[in-house]
């Protein structure tokens, strides 16, 4: 249940990523506050449903703030950690 509760709050802020990279509004604050709860429920889920592509998950979600918003290697550190959530499911 974990597992998919954090793949879902996941997918959640991945939207409101996209929402304002192309729409140009600015999300900041809550996009943070999503960021920080969609981080403790990666652990969460790393803690609770043990994968190795979880590790991928957490990585990129750790490296997150090192790429800058609006360029390519935001959303494809966000791309590439959910599909950490995606090998785990497969599985």
């Amino acid at each position: 249940m974990l597992l998919y509760l954090a793949m879902g709050l996941y997918l959640i802020n991945l939207g409101v990523g996209a929402a304002a990279q192309f729409t140009h509004l600015h999300f900041g604050k809550w996009h943070h506050l999503l960021y920080f709860i969609v981080f403790l429920a990666a652990i969460g889920a790393v803690v609770r449903h043990f994968h190795p592509a979880l590790l991928l998950t957490l990585t990129m979600l750790a490296l997150m703030p090192k790429s800058k918003p609006g360029t390519w290697r935001h959303p494809a550190a966000a791309l590439l950690g959910f599909t950490g959530y995606l090998v785990t499911i497969m599985n």
